[in-house]
């Protein structure tokens, strides 16, 4: 936006200064005799071939003066990437001014193609235009091969009179990128004239131009070109010509590089859309940036593939009923490719689908919700409002439903408290359980289960104990073995483990001496039964440890042999 606010500022400010005589094209063409119909990279362009206005990438403003004194013309481009090059431009023609409005864009590799609307301040009815075309056949880099171009100037019933023309021309790059000769036709109402010219780099910013018109008058003069100033001095017969061309804002070789980098970024983030975008945009601004186009049709592969992927992905789900992740992958191929028509058709096919499928499950939700099977009913709620999320109407069942079930589990929690009074374990569990599978996270049911494995683990340290008071000490063991594995820091369980094992150890040494009469006789499948008795009494015990180990790597052994 400030590119083209300071592009119409300065030919405004300007515009009141242009008042010599015309060489309106600049410097550098009327040093080289006025031959550059075909290859004029200057916004000067707007008044020899408006075509050549597309081979400028960037905003750029440019005067011509006659010895710095007088102002040809001034002229400023803006370029719009995937749009072209629009130029303005004010020009004087002896008693009166000229204003002309440009534009010039590439048609492909090859060609250019541009025109112009041109007016006379002072002359009714002057209205006139201007159009041109070129070709350029690049070898190795852009400043190489084959040019040629034409174009007619100021085509109206007044303008003749005003350096209207037609203008033809071709150009070869001798040394590429150095040396460029060129010739021309021009008609005016002048005349028709042959013009030679030639142009050539003598250091990396410093270029010699030459010209003759009919092998009768010679011009000549030189240019400076960095990449923030182009000055131009041309002298003939008709004088000295000085001219300037400045960039507006970004350069294009910035823009380039800018939207390269963001292009990179894009890509880092599997945005390949906007890669695509950005590295198209990198190559706008360079047409010989192989880099940004190679990048763009990578993404642009990627995109496709994705696009391929996720179409066949919604296939699928549609197929399966799953409508909720097939609207999801036909949304994302419309993100990715906003004109993808079969995506844009698929959503519109699946919509009437989802709604009848949406309709069914809350039919069935309402039946489960009357059965008081709640949580099939809100498991039913839950499925239609994945499919359809802005449904308001699934939203309001289940409110209503969550209500209800908050009365149902405060009558189930009372049912359990009674059998857990009672001592009924067995169906307190079972209410406790119910109430999480409707609420997981009910602080109640978590506490009441709690409560009901501390009196499952007192009735079995009791039921420990009368075994122990009944001699039948190996039971209470494994017994209390069992508890103490599901609750480890329970005091009294360790404690009562320990009494056992202490009243049992006589016979850790009888179970040992046994599995050993076993293990001899190499049976050692009942050994390691009685050595495990041992453990179990004496988890530390060598000579058990030592002998199982064995035991089992022979059993081992044998298995392998069979």
């Amino acid at each position: 936006m400030r590119n083209r606010t300071t592009f119409i500022l300065a030919i405004a400010f300007l515009v009141s200064a242009a008042t010599a005589q015309a060489q309106h094209t600049g410097g550098n063409d009327y040093a080289a005799g006025g031959s550059s119909v075909m290859w004029h990279a200057s916004p000067g362009a707007l008044f020899l071939n408006p075509a050549e206005l597309a081979r400028i990438r960037q905003s750029e403003f440019h005067l011509s003066t006659d010895r710095l004194s007088d102002l040809y013309s001034l002229s400023a481009t803006h370029f719009e990437p995937f749009v072209g090059t629009f130029a303005l431009g004010v020009a004087n023609y002896g008693s009166t001014e000229g204003f002309s409005l440009g534009y010039a864009r590439r048609i492909d590799s090859e060609y250019i193609a541009g025109g112009s609307l041109n007016i006379l301040s002072k002359i009714s009815g002057s209205l006139s235009y201007s159009f041109g075309i070129s070709m350029h056949l690049p070898d190795d880099i852009p400043e190489s091969g084959y040019h040629a171009g034409f174009s007619a100037i100021n085509i109206g019933p007044n303008f003749p009179h005003y350096h209207g023309s037609l203008n033809a021309g071709a150009a070869y790059w001798i040394a590429p990128g150095d040396l460029r000769a060129q010739a021309a036709w021009q008609k005016n109402s002048v005349g028709h004239a042959m013009i030679l010219g030639a142009e050539v780099r003598v250091v990396s910013s410093l270029w010699l131009q030459t010209g003759t018109r009919a092998l009768k008058s010679l011009t000549g003069g030189f240019s400076v070109r960095t990449s923030y100033l182009h000055a131009q001095l041309g002298a003939g017969k008709q004088g000295i010509v000085f001219s300037l061309t400045l960039p507006i804002g970004e350069q294009a070789t910035a823009l380039r590089d800018k939207h390269y980098q963001l292009g990179m970024s894009a890509l880092s983030k599997q945005d390949f859309r906007d890669a695509r975008e950005r590295f198209l945009i990198s190559s706008e601004y360079d047409e010989a940036s192989a880099n940004a186009r190679t990048m763009a049709q990578q993404a642009s592969a990627t995109l496709d593939s994705l696009v391929v992927r996720y179409l066949r992905q919604g296939k699928t789900f549609e197929a399966r009923n799953n409508f909720l992740k097939a609207i999801r992958r036909y949304r994302r191929v419309v993100q990715l490719q906003p004109d993808n028509n079969e995506a844009h058709a698929s959503l519109a096919r699946i919509g009437p689908k989802r709604e009848l499928l949406v309709r069914q499950l809350i039919a069935a939700g309402d039946s489960l919700k009357t059965r008081r099977d709640l949580n099939s009913a809100r498991q039913t709620y839950t499925r239609a409002l994945d499919i359809d999320p802005d449904n308001s109407s699934i939203v309001e069942r289940l409110s209503e439903l969550e209500a209800s079930e908050r009365g149902t589990i405060r009558q189930i929690l009372s049912r359990a408290k009674t059998f857990a009074d009672k001592n009924q374990l067995d169906e307190a569990q079972q209410e406790y359980e119910r109430v999480q599978s409707l609420d997981p996270g009910n602080a109640a049911a978590r506490s009441g289960l709690a409560a009901v494995r501390s009196k499952r683990i007192a009735a079995e340290i009791e039921q420990g104990k009368a075994l122990s008071n009944e001699g039948r000490f190996f039971d209470a063991l494994l017994l209390f073995s069992d508890i103490l594995a599901r609750d480890e820091n329970n005091g009294e369980v360790a404690v009562q483990l320990q009494i056992v094992r202490d009243t049992l150890q006589s016979e850790a040494d009888n179970y040992y001496k046994i599995g050993l009469q076993n293990y001899v006789r190499e049976e050692y499948k009942a050994a390691m039964e009685y050595w495990d008795k041992v453990l179990l009494i004496d988890p530390t015990h060598r000579g058990a440890l030592e002998y199982r180990k064995r035991a089992d790597e022979k059993l081992k052994a044998l298995e392998r042999l069979r």
